[in-house]
């Protein structure tokens, strides 16, 4: 279909048309674009806060280890003081480390997580010998099982703790290239059809004016003619 042959009122309605759909498809975008954004944004924040609480977790194993280590060089009172912290932060941990289970929603950190809470619950629980050994004045044997199997479960729940980490590291960086490929690509996208209906607008304002200034021309001729007393001339 030839654009000379349309009426100027055709054009007006086509180019707005075109430029509605265009305007559609930009809103389309930015709101699927947005959906992306938003849930790569909430997995990043959900990163964020097991790496937070993994890192809390980490922290209390080692400040549970060092009040250990104090009550072999403390005696008396002090030592029980220390031991007592130990306990206290190891009820803490066991609670912080089932918190962090229930936010878990992928098998492998979820299979990290149940092993952290019966590491932390293991160490609790042999801290409740070295307080009994304490109870009973026997240093050597105090020794013995927080340098042996308090030192062995504590580095495993570092170990685990280190895995958990990195996995959620790792997530964390996925996530936030998904959110930024999103934000690039519906910015290229929108730039793009902007440019179109930019293009639009102005091929069919070139056409617009284009046959506007023929039939002005084509209708002075025809004015033209009349006076000069051709009757047959007429103006469409």
């Amino acid at each position: 279909m030839n654009s000379n042959n349309l009426k100027i009122s055709t054009r007006l309605w086509l180019s707005f048309g075109l430029t509605m759909v265009i305007m559609a498809a930009i809103v389309v975008t930015a709101v699927m674009q947005m959906r992306v954004m938003s849930s790569a944004t909430a997995n990043v924040d959900r990163a964020s806060e097991n790496i937070e609480s993994g890192l809390r977790i980490m922290d209390g194993i080692n400040s549970m280890r060092r009040f250990q280590l104090a009550a072999l060089v403390n005696e008396g009172a002090d030592r029980m003081k220390e031991l007592e912290r130990v306990a206290a932060n190891g009820k803490a941990i066991a609670k912080w480390a089932e918190d962090l289970d229930k936010l878990q929603r992928n098998a492998d950190t979820k299979k990290l997580t149940a092993d952290l809470q019966t590491l932390v619950q293991r160490y609790a629980r042999g801290n409740d010998e070295v307080i009994k050994l304490a109870q009973a004045n026997n240093a050597e044997g105090m020794v013995k099982l927080i340098q042996g199997e308090e030192r062995r479960i504590q580095r495993q729940v570092i170990d685990v703790v280190e895995q958990f980490l990195k996995i959620q590291e790792d997530r964390k960086a996925g996530r936030l290239k998904e959110a930024q490929a999103a934000e690039s690509f519906a910015a290229w996208v929108m730039y793009c059809l902007m440019a179109g209906a930019l293009l639009i607008a102005v091929a069919m304002a070139y056409l617009i004016t284009r046959s506007i200034g023929r039939s002005l021309a084509y209708a002075k001729n025809a004015v033209e003619q009349v006076a000069k007393g051709d009757l047959t001339a007429t103006i469409e």
